[in-house]
């Protein structure tokens, strides 16, 4: 499992990338045509709008779980970015993992549904 590091890379996944928004987060993918035998990636974005550094920890903690848990089924090729909302917080890691997984395929990237175009 692989993770976005460049702000480029984020900053290319927000203007191209698809955006699915949910309860705890903002999800936003894009398919990169170029690298499809490549793992896919994953970024995290938790602002100091959500609270100080231990709420933000927390929050990404949760969203790490939640990704490890469902990334095997992601197809390749894939980069997902993260964006957590002031709801994060309070919702369970069980409710997070509904609204990922929900989104995911929403966004139909997961293995054994129709690719992205």
């Amino acid at each position: 499992m692989d993770s976005i590091k460049k702000s480029s890379d984020f900053a290319l996944v927000a203007k191209q990338g698809d955006k699915w928004f949910s309860d705890s987060f903002i999800l936003q993918v894009l398919n990169r045509e170029d690298h499809k035998e490549e793992d896919s990636r994953f970024g995290l974005i938790v602002s100091k709008k959500l609270g100080n550094a231990v709420a933000r920890n927390f929050i990404k903690r949760r969203f790490r779980e939640v990704v490890r848990l469902s990334f095997p089924k992601v197809i390749k090729g894939i980069d997902i970015v993260l964006i957590g909302r002031k709801t994060s917080k309070e919702r369970s890691l069980q409710q997070m993992q509904s609204d990922f997984r929900w989104s995911l395929k929403r966004l139909k990237i997961i293995e054994g549904s129709k690719k992205l175009t």
